[in-house]
């Protein structure tokens, strides 16, 4: 439940995986909104999480996923930190690295960090 809405995890989304918690393709089952949902273990986030997660926001781009809210759940007994991002439809970054390790050049972090700083 966000916001008086409730969201249904309809996709584990294993490419993008991270140390500390799972993430789901997420849809509310009233409005069809399709969301991406992050679940983190209580107590596996450092305490200035929010912040961290606020970031993107600050970025003027449609290819870039924003923090919406966060909230917390109980799932099979056990306390989650719920973090909801819009969707962004493409590959993320962690995959696209891990599958083209040789196009990680100088010149590819250059236009990235352009591309991710120009409003």
């Amino acid at each position: 439940m966000f916001n008086g809405q409730d969201y249904k995890l309809v996709k584990f989304l294993s490419d993008d995986q991270g140390k500390r918690g799972f993430t789901f393709e997420s849809v509310c089952d009233e409005s069809g909104h399709r969301v991406c949902c992050k679940l983190y273990p209580e107590g596996k986030l450092h305490e200035k999480w929010k912040e961290e997660f606020q970031k993107p926001n600050r970025i003027q781009s449609d290819d870039i996923a924003k923090y919406i809210g966060d909230s917390s759940a109980r799932i099979q007994g056990l306390r989650f930190v719920v973090i909801l991002f819009e969707w962004v439809e493409g590959v993320s970054l962690k995959k696209y690295v891990a599958d083209h390790p040789e196009k990680i050049t100088i010149d590819f972090i250059l236009t990235f960090a352009s591309w991710i700083l120009t409003p």
